[in-house]
């Protein structure tokens, strides 16, 4: 094998691992980490620049909390407070941190069949929709055994995250999953609209709609 098929193959790989286990936005507070103290820091609120500038002081509390559980291996405690700071605000800092919330809680299948189900309880409600599609996804990923389980966990997302395309079109994570589940699935010509859309409403620097480009 020549050392440029080699380095092919490894940029390849590196591309699906990120893909994998990139697919949420770097924490507010890790942002916050690197910016120097402002005074809205001292009056409990978020800095402008910041992915939750705007928050109410008791919602930015919220979202460090829950930032703080996910990075204790406390996903599962996490999902409810993000749950209900996206009923009002569903930004794609609040979603994002859902998601990786979501990933790290690994629901079993009798968890994700509870999801799913209230979902279909409540099919125009784009917040279900969106946890138990992303969780389908996770799933399948992770725990489908052969290709037909993977690809049926696939199917399922993708019918699971459609129903929130109304409500969170300019909602990156959305799409970045579509992307992955249609292209999974065989749907090329979806996953390259669905990443157009993704690259149009993701922040310039998002590393995850990048990888998912050169996936697709």
């Amino acid at each position: 094998m020549s050392s440029t098929n080699g380095v092919r193959r490894l940029l390849r790989s590196s591309v699906c691992l990120a893909l994998v286990l990139c697919m949420a936005p770097m924490p507010a507070s890790a942002q916050a980490r690197e910016a120097p103290t402002t005074a809205a820091d001292l009056t409990g609120g978020a800095a402008p620049g910041s992915p939750i500038y705007g928050f109410a002081p008791d919602e930015v509390a919220q979202y460090q909390r829950a930032d703080a559980l996910v990075h204790e291996e406390r996903a599962h405690e996490a999902v409810p407070l993000l749950e209900a700071l996206a009923h009002t605000r569903p930004t794609n800092a609040v979603l994002g941190l859902l998601v990786a919330a979501v990933a790290s809680a690994r629901y079993d299948a009798s968890d994700v069949d509870d999801l799913v189900a209230h979902a279909d309880a409540h099919p125009a409600d784009p917040l279900p929709n969106f946890i138990a599609g992303v969780a389908v996804h996770y799933m399948g990923h992770i725990d489908g055994r052969d290709r037909a389980q993977k690809s049926a966990a696939y199917e399922e997302a993708i019918r699971l995250l459609q129903r929130a395309r109304g409500a969170y079109a300019d909602i990156s994570r959305l799409w970045i999953y579509l992307v992955v589940s249609y292209h999974r699935t065989g749907r090329q010509a979806q996953a390259e609209a669905a990443i157009a859309r993704a690259m149009a409403v993701a922040p310039e620097d998002d590393p995850d709609a990048w990888y998912c480009r050169a996936e697709v």
